[in-house]
């Protein structure tokens, strides 16, 4: 073979690797356009993708879609599977309304997992039928016995009776605060944060339950 032919050779093989790489990142991409299309258009909302599993595996039908709101900044996340997506948007919109609530009292950034699921229309947190709530939070001030007291007083004077679990991370370290906060609020549907996610970071741990 002939150095000109071996030049033009390697040239081809060089294109077709080029071209499944770009088919393989259109497939990708084409997939979480449709999806964000779809739910756009049932959620009368303007997502943009935060993150997505789909890259992982372009020929793939099942894959999981992060995906952020231009509308109010949340994330929500979905699972597509056999053309199907199935998530909790409404779900979590009644967690950022505890959220919101439960930021009126403290600084920093309250995770809320208020155990709703089934919500196939917007509804408020005081209409939801919740019985146990979850809450983390992160903070870089120790929560005091009163301020704990304050917060679940403020979710049962709207709610009424329920069950909470109060998990407060007190971050003293002001970098390491401020960056674990970014992260999650990047990257991240609020409600499905847990405690053991922070394994690496250096906290206090705070426990209430009322």
């Amino acid at each position: 073979m002939t150095r000109r032919k071996i030049i033009l050779s390697a040239s081809l093989v060089l294109i077709c690797i080029v071209g499944v790489i770009l088919t393989l990142a259109l497939t990708a991409s084409n997939k979480e356009e449709d999806a964000i299309h779809i739910l756009n258009e049932m959620y009368n909302e303007d997502f943009i993708v935060a993150k997505s599993t789909v890259g992982n595996n372009p020929f793939n039908k099942n894959f999981t879609l992060t995906v952020r709101s231009l509308n109010t900044n949340a994330l929500y996340d979905f699972e597509i599977k056999d053309g199907a997506i199935t998530g909790d948007y409404y779900a979590e919109n009644v967690n950022i309304e505890l959220n919101k609530l439960i930021e009126q009292r403290i600084d920093g950034l309250a995770m809320t997992n208020a155990h709703v699921e089934g919500l196939t229309k917007a509804v408020s947190f005081k209409e939801a039928a919740i019985k146990t709530i979850d809450v983390l939070l992160i903070t870089n001030k120790v929560v005091t016995d009163d301020k704990a007291d304050e917060i679940a007083n403020l979710i049962k004077k709207d709610i009424g009776e329920v069950s909470i679990n109060l998990d407060v991370l007190v971050v003293k370290d002001d970098s390491d605060f401020n960056g674990v906060i970014a992260e999650i609020e990047t990257y991240f549907q609020l409600s499905t944060v847990k405690l053991d996610s922070f394994e690496n970071l250096d906290y206090e741990h705070q426990n209430f339950s009322y």
